[in-house]
Order: structure tokens, then sequence, then C-alpha cells
């Protein structure tokens, strides 16, 4: 009985807290549960984001919100692929997404874009994978130093990875993307504004691309 009970209350917490981020909103401190918050159900294209602004959690409206329309957040990163987001959300919330963006694979392709050259040619697609598993181990390194506080690993790890991306992906890729973003978000923790700032143009103006 009592293990059924903390069995319970584990996936209480799985499924329904909010990760909470230290004050320069750098590291994962710890997760919350919020019995209003937790009545807000998932989209993947919310109308809602979850932030926590001076030690309070708080709901956003993302743009206009029509009377009477449901708010919703997103449980998962919803600037990620279809299938990674509906694999995510079927692995921690035990529910199968059928929503257009998810069936459809809606701004999928945007999020895979590369470069393409003036006369038309593209990478190649074994560069293009190449690439890909270098980003993703790239960024679970990133994850691990950012997560231990070694934010000058951080840059050194970003810009790496980045010297691979930027010959191969698009503007809008969306691994180019988290790289800008936490290249940004790192270099203004260390003061270094100007820099930090070019990368944040760019991140953004892909971002609105993706948004919009």
């Amino acid at each position: 009985f009592v293990v059924d009970q903390i069995s319970h209350i584990f996936g209480v917490i799985n499924c329904n807290g909010f990760t909470v981020s230290d004050q320069r909103g750098l590291q994962a401190v710890g997760v919350g549960l919020f019995p209003n918050l937790c009545l807000v159900n998932h989209d993947c294209w919310p109308n809602c984001t979850v932030i926590l602004n001076n030690g309070k959690i708080e709901l956003r409206a993302m743009g206009k919100i029509s009377p009477g329309e449901e708010l919703t957040v997103s449980y998962v990163d919803f600037l990620s692929l279809s299938a990674d987001r509906r694999l995510q959300l079927r692995q921690q919330y035990f529910f199968e997404c059928n929503c257009e963006h998810c069936t459809k694979g809606l701004k999928d392709e945007l999020m895979t874009a590369v470069k393409v050259e003036e006369d038309g040619a593209k990478p190649s697609d074994d560069l293009i994978k190449e690439v890909m598993q270098f980003s993703v181990k790239a960024l679970e390194k990133i994850e691990k130093a950012r997560t231990e506080g070694n934010y000058h690993e951080v840059v050194k790890l970003c810009r790496q990875c980045l010297e691979k991306q930027e010959p191969v992906f698009g503007e809008t890729h969306i691994y180019l993307l988290r790289i800008l973003s936490v290249l940004s978000e790192v270099l203004s923790y260390l003061q270094l504004f100007q820099e930090a700032a070019g990368y944040a143009r760019r991140m953004v103006d892909g971002y609105l691309k993706l948004y919009y």
C-alpha cells in the first residue's frame, strides 16, 4: 500500500510538475506543483506560456485570446519536431497527440531547413546526418556543463557546434536556434552583452519565421 502511494505521488509530480529555475534562469533547481496551473491543458501551438518571475510562477498570454477561448500551454518544447513532441508526450504524459501540427508535421520542414546555395546546391544527406548527430551530442555536453555551472565551457562548446552547423543548417533549423539561445543567455550572464546581442538577434529572426 505504501509503495502504491509513493508511486502515485511520483506519477503526479511527473505529469503535473513545472521545472523551477534559478533567478538567472540558467539552471533548473527543482520541480514545483501549482494546483491552478495543473488544470491548463496541452496544445502543440499554445496561446499561453508559463514563466518564473521573481520566485512566482505566472501564466502569460502569447498573443490575443478571444473571450471563451481555452487557455493552453505546451507540456513539452513546442518548437520541436512533431515526432519528438509526440514521443515525449506519450512517454511522460501518457496520451497520443493528434493535433494538426503533429499529424501534418507543420513547421517540421522549417525546423530541419538546410542551407541552399544560389545555384540550388544543398549539403549532402551524409553531411546533414553527421552534423545532426554532432549537434545532439553537443547539446548533451552543453546541458551537463550548464548544470555544473561551467559557463565558459558552455560558450566553448556552443562555438564549436556553430562552426559545424553554420555551413549546413538553415537559419530556422531547430538545433541551430537552440545553440544560439543558450549562447546568448550565457554570454549575457557573463556580461559579454554586445556579443550576446548578436547571437540573440539571429535567434529571434529564426524563431519569428517559425512562429509566423
